[in-house]
């Protein structure tokens, strides 16, 4: 297996590949690492990978539903891919979900969604507004109309009415930039809304229909039971 070495820091190349994918998630979970590189190896197998990592000062970990755990990368590894620092801290209460959610939408569903970077976002699909620090994009390479830009939201257990309310005024934005609305009308944007059940997402499907969306909006709504606990404290009802 190759090498690649960084000052005084040798990695092999499966273990680059993990450190990548944490890099354009912000987190992995020892079941998606299962999942994309170690599928012909036992759970404790996964573990005990990580656990090298961590002491390598790659990878450190932190509580996300007990026993189970999430990782992040480190400051070592920010400096060792390029990233900024602030990747290397924990996720807050509600970035936790989010990013989370995403994870399991791009990486876990039927087929594979490239979750996209800033720079990514700026090459690929130029129409598009300057996108915010917090939102979390996609892209759909599969999809029979070619590439599809992908907007992900994650419910975080509040009124369906609220995430419905603010995915409208955003998307009323984009409409602001001709280059921008006619993407939308040929369906190059797609809104991925991500929720915990399929009661929520039929409260959330019930939100949208009163709303005028802009033309060619497509929308799409996941079920990611994995977020159950991690939003029931949010959670005021639908």
């Amino acid at each position: 297996m190759a090498q690649f070495t960084n000052s005084a820091l040798s990695i092999d190349e499966r273990d680059l590949l993990i450190l990548q994918h944490v890099a354009r998630h912000r987190l992995t979970t020892h079941a998606v690492l299962h999942r994309l590189f170690f599928s012909e190896l036992q759970p404790n197998a996964v573990a005990k990978i990580t656990s090298r990592l961590c002491r390598d000062k790659l990878l450190q970990k932190f509580h996300l539903i007990h026993p189970q755990v999430y990782f992040t990368l480190t400051g070592k590894a920010c400096r060792l891919l390029g990233r900024v620092s602030a990747r290397s801290l924990p996720l807050g209460p509600q970035s936790l979900p989010s990013e989370f959610a995403a994870l399991h939408y791009c990486v876990c569903g039927p087929r594979y969604h490239k979750r996209l970077s800033k720079h990514e976002i700026r090459k690929q699909f130029p129409w598009f507004p300057k996108p915010t620090s917090h939102e979390i994009y996609s892209m759909d390479s599969q999809d029979s109309t070619g590439f599809v830009m992908e907007w992900i939201r994650a419910d975080l257990g509040g009124p369906s009415h609220h995430i419905v309310r603010k995915t409208h005024r955003r998307l009323q934005s984009l409409t602001d930039s001709a280059s921008s609305a006619e993407a939308l009308k040929h369906g190059a944007f797609r809104v991925v809304l991500l929720t915990s059940t399929p009661e929520k997402a039929h409260s959330i499907q019930e939100a949208l229909a009163p709303h005028g969306w802009p033309d060619g909006t497509l929308l799409h709504l996941a079920v990611i039971p994995q977020l159950v606990p991690l939003t029931s404290r949010y959670n005021h009802g639908t």
